[in-house]
C-alpha cells in the first residue's frame, strides 16, 4: 500500500535537503546578531594608580584596562615629600561614535532573506516532485496487479490453448502466431510497468528518506520466454 501523500509531505519536511536549509538559515540569522552586536559601542573602564617622582622626574602607571586610548577621566592627587601618588579611574569611547555597523548587519539580512526563498524554493521543487512521482506510483501499482492477476493469466490460457489446438489440428499457424504475439505484449506491458513501478518508487524514497511501499508481487507467471 502506497502511503497516503500527507504523510510523505511530513516526512519530506525531515529530508536531509531541508533540513540543510534549516541549519543555514540558523547560522545566518546568528550571522545577523553577531554583525548588530558590534555595531554597539564598546564603552571601557579605566582603574589605575599613578605614581610619579617629582625630583628624578620618574612616571609609574598602572593600568587595569585594555584600551584605554580615547578616554574621559578623573584622577585623585597627593603629594608626599617630592612624589606625586595618583589614583585614575576613567572611561574609554570608542570613535567614530555612531558607526552602527549599518552595512554589515543590512548584508546580514539580506544573506538571511536569500537562504529563506532558497530554501522555499528548494521546498516548492520536491512537493512537485513528490505528487508527480506518486501519481506514477500509484497508476504504476494499480497495472501491475491488474496486468499480473487478470491480463496475463488469461493471455497465458489463451496461448496455451491455441497451441493444443494447433498440436491437434484444430487451429492454424496464424492463430498460434496471435495468441503468441498478445501474451508477448502482455510481458512487455508488465515489465514496463514494474520498471515505472521501480523508479516512481525511488524518487519517493529519495525524497521521503525510508522504504515507503511494499514492492507488488512479482509473480513470474506469463512472463517466461515463449518457446
Amino acid at each position: 500500500t502506497v502511503l497516503p501523500i500527507g504523510q510523505l509531505k511530513t516526512l519530506v519536511t525531515q529530508s536531509p535537503d531541508l533540513k540543510f536549509w534549516t541549519a543555514e538559515l540558523s547560522r545566518r540569522d546568528a550571522v545577523v546578531e553577531l554583525e548588530r552586536a558590534q555595531g554597539k559601542p564598546d564603552l571601557g573602564v579605566t582603574v589605575g594608580y599613578k605614581s610619579q617622582d617629582t625630583e628624578a622626574f620618574n612616571t609609574s602607571f598602572y593600568d587595569t584596562s585594555t584600551n584605554p586610548s580615547t578616554s574621559l577621566g578623573q584622577s585623585r592627587t597627593r603629594f608626599d615629600k617630592g612624589r606625586d601618588e595618583s589614583f585614575v579611574v576613567e572611561f574609554s569611547i570608542p570613535l567614530p561614535l555612531f558607526n552602527r555597523n549599518q552595512g554589515a548587519v543590512k548584508e546580514a539580512e539580506y544573506q538571511v532573506k536569500k537562504a529563506s526563498a532558497m530554501r522555499r524554493a528548494k521546498e516548492v521543487r520536491m512537493y512537485a516532485s513528490l505528487y508527480a512521482a506518486h501519481e506514477v506510483l500509484r497508476a504504476s501499482v494499480d497495472e501491475v496487479e491488474s496486468l499480473r492477476s487478470d491480463v496475463l493469466p488469461h493471455v497465458v490460457s489463451v496461448y496455451e490453448a491455441t497451441n493444443k489446438g494447433y498440436i491437434a489440428g484444430k487451429f492454424g499457424y496464424l492463430n498460434v502466431l496471435d495468441a503468441q504475439r498478445a501474451l508477448v505484449n502482455a510481458r512487455g506491458q508488465y515489465l514496463n510497468s514494474l520498471i515505472e513501478y521501480h523508479q516512481a518508487n525511488i524518487r519517493l524514497e529519495r525524497l521521503a528518506g525510508i522504504d515507503i511501499v511494499q514492492t507488488p508481487s512479482t509473480d513470474t507467471q506469463g512472463t517466461q520466454g515463449v518457446q
